[in-house]
């Protein structure tokens, strides 16, 4: 495929998300290499070029230059995006009160702490993802593995019988 095609194909990708304008996308091929390039106001709509690119026939590499940053009238300051994060964490029955730790600095979210699931730890970075004046998700989340569950002594119910 040429590189003029899979640039086509790479923009018709990004042009059928819901959640991303991509206009505001830029999109350069070179032997399959595919540099993404521009601005975006969440991290969501980041993310979902991130994913969306690679799925196409000839991509063999992506390099991810997108930008974050909302418009003026739409930032927020590090403390008031605490308190959203805050909020939602604990406003999200996934995941289990008081099992994340959110620390922001310049709009970059780290997620700390530890959960009992996977799907836990998804559901917070998920939740944050959308909140406007998040420039990207760094989720150190872990997961704690249960305890073994001993197995009750089986009693040889055959050779009682037998003998």
């Amino acid at each position: 495929m040429d590189e003029t095609t899979l640039r086509l194909h790479c923009v018709e990708e990004l042009d059928f998300l819901p959640q991303l304008d991509a206009a505001r996308i830029g999109v350069a091929v070179a032997d399959g290499v595919v540099c993404l390039t521009g601005h975006v106001a969440t991290s969501g709509e980041k993310l979902a070029a991130e994913r969306a690119v690679p799925q196409v026939s000839g991509v063999r590499a992506v390099v991810e230059r997108i930008e974050v940053s909302s418009p003026d009238r739409l930032r927020v300051g590090d403390e008031e995006l605490a308190d959203r994060c805050a909020r939602v964490i604990e406003g999200d029955a996934t995941v289990p009160h008081g099992s994340v730790v959110v620390k922001i600095e310049n709009g970059c979210i780290t997620l700390t702490g530890w959960v009992e699931r996977y799907e836990q730890k998804d559901a917070a970075d998920r939740a944050l993802r959308r909140l406007v004046g998040v420039t990207d998700i760094v989720n150190t989340v872990g997961i704690r593995h249960p305890p073994p569950v001993e197995a009750a002594p089986v009693r040889d119910e055959a050779g009682s019988v037998l003998y």
